[in-house]
């Protein structure tokens, strides 16, 4: 059972020219978003977790279905190159956290760090654009999530998926059978 939303408009419509267009050329419409709760505050930059939050990032940018990342390791990796540094999973946590505060304080007067990372610095948040797929590539994206998740998230570490395409790819598995039972009844 699939779907692809943008499918339900005709190519004659301004939104699905628009939305093919940007598919073809960026990037398509569907996103999701994935966290990583520790269970403290300060906790993100513990190496275990910083660790699982490098090794998530590689994984998803590496995904077939994933057009573009947007992570708190890929930030504190490049604030560390302007310092001529570099981060792995050895980093210490008093340095990511030195290579954060080098970040904050380099925001423009109304940004926040926020974004990427909760103001207790317990969890953070990764930004996830996919190409052009279906429902039933989203489901299938979000299994392989939890699967790997279930295999290198440790401890009271969790993984949250979640983001509109969720669960909009989730109602389609019940609303397309309820839609044919009503179409045959």
């Amino acid at each position: 059972i699939d779907d692809n939303f943008v499918e339900y408009f005709s190519q004659a419509t301004e939104f699905r020219q628009d939305t093919d267009f940007v598919t073809e050329q960026l990037t398509g419409p569907n996103h999701i978003e994935v966290d990583l709760l520790t269970d403290g505050p300060g906790q993100i930059f513990e190496a275990g977790n910083f660790k699982a939050l490098l090794d998530l990032t590689s994984f998803l940018k590496r995904h077939e279905l994933v057009a573009s990342v947007v992570s708190l390791s890929d930030v504190l990796t490049n604030v560390a190159t302007a310092f001529s540094d570099e981060i792995d999973k050895s980093t210490s946590a008093e340095t990511l956290a030195q290579y954060y505060l080098a970040y904050s304080l380099s925001l423009s007067k109304g940004e926040s760090a926020t974004a990427l990372v909760s103001q207790d610095l317990a969890s953070t948040h990764i930004s996830v654009l996919l190409s052009e797929g279906s429902a039933a590539d989203i489901r299938g994206l979000e299994t392989s999530i939890r699967k790997w998740a279930s295999l290198n998230v440790t401890g009271s570490t969790k993984l949250l998926v979640t983001g509109e395409n969720i669960p909009v790819a989730h109602l389609s598995s019940s609303n397309i059978p309820a839609a044919i039972r009503t179409i045959t009844t």
